[in-house]
């Protein structure tokens, strides 16, 4: 009777994931297309005061366009911000080493 009951519940999952993906498609394709019109609309010193921060971890609004200024995370040795973290360096562990042919064997 277990297994009916989970066999139930993830066949009414699957049809329920199938239903959603034109719409998530949808949604995905009408976030892609604003996203190229903000950017189109914004000036060269708009884009440019994306790449720095300001008062810890934010990263400026463009107010006239209607993007709000964002909290962002550091992620290069894992996410992490104010708090406790994971740290994940290995990445930068491997390129510290400027060897190609290591990074190729652990592949």
């Amino acid at each position: 009777m277990r297994s009916t009951k989970c066999l139930s519940l993830l066949a009414v999952l699957a049809c329920v994931t199938l239903h959603l993906a034109p719409v998530r498609a949808q949604q995905s394709a009408d976030v892609e297309r604003r996203v190229e019109e903000i950017l189109g609309r914004m000036t060269l010193e708009e884009k440019v005061d994306l790449l720095g921060g300001v008062d810890g971890f934010y990263i400026r609004g463009v107010p006239r366009l209607g993007v709000p200024r964002m909290k962002m995370a550091d992620g290069p040795v894992g996410v992490r911000n104010f708090g406790r973290a994971t740290a994940m360096p290995g990445g930068i562990a491997l390129a510290a080493t400027w060897n190609p042919e290591l990074m190729l064997s652990h592949n």
